[in-house]
């Protein structure tokens, strides 16, 4: 409270001391002054004027017309389906979530997936088409490096093939089975016992 009042006291202060001060100089005003020679008007120098930056301009889709910033999906009596970021939809229901339909099938989506602004709209659409197109890109050169790494190993089993029929194939040695040939075929050191030829 001391403060406010010292505050008041002086702004009184300096009040009365503006008035005194204005009241008692003294503005000296030649008697003659001598003539002055008048010149043709001059043209006043024209005054800068304060530039306002203009508001940028927003290319706006119609009211109730929105196009979507992101992939939004939903379930339908068919399944899970969804639609892409520039699609356009129409407001249906306004609130939180907000309802639309993109002329098949409504949904409910946030104001954040959404917009009015068609160069915000454009600029989503071909980013996700960008993505698409370095995806098909990337899937491609994989599909090709498969496709060369497939015929150089198909080349390689052809020529592992023909290598294999240009050498000739050697007969396999007969195995002489002792029971086919008979009882002279078997050798006394390998017979045992009292084996002589016969069966006992």
């Amino acid at each position: 409270m001391k403060k406010l009042f010292s505050l008041l006291v002086l702004l009184m202060l300096g009040y009365v001391g503006f008035v005194f001060w204005h009241n008692h100089t003294q503005i000296i005003v030649p008697e003659a002054a001598p003539p002055v020679e008048t010149v043709a008007a001059a043209t006043p120098t024209p005054v800068p004027k304060a530039t306002v930056a203009p508001t940028p301009y927003r290319n706006l889709a119609p009211a109730g017309t929105y196009y979507l910033l992101t992939r939004v999906s939903f379930m339908t009596d068919s399944g899970v389906i969804g639609d892409s970021p520039g699609t356009k939809v129409t407001l249906v229901r306004s609130g939180t979530p907000m309802t639309v339909t993109d002329g098949r099938n409504q949904f409910d989506v946030e104001s954040s997936q959404v917009t009015n602004d068609l160069d915000l709209a454009t600029r989503a659409y071909y980013a996700v088409q960008g993505a698409q197109a370095r995806i098909a890109a990337m899937n491609s050169e994989e599909a090709a490096a498969y496709a060369r790494q497939q015929e150089a190993d198909l080349k390689a089993w052809q020529a592992k093939q023909r290598a294999a029929t240009t050498t000739p194939v050697q007969p396999l040695p007969v195995a002489v089975n002792p029971l086919d040939v008979g009882p002279s075929a078997v050798s006394p050191a390998n017979a045992s016992g009292n084996y002589r030829g016969s069966i006992h």
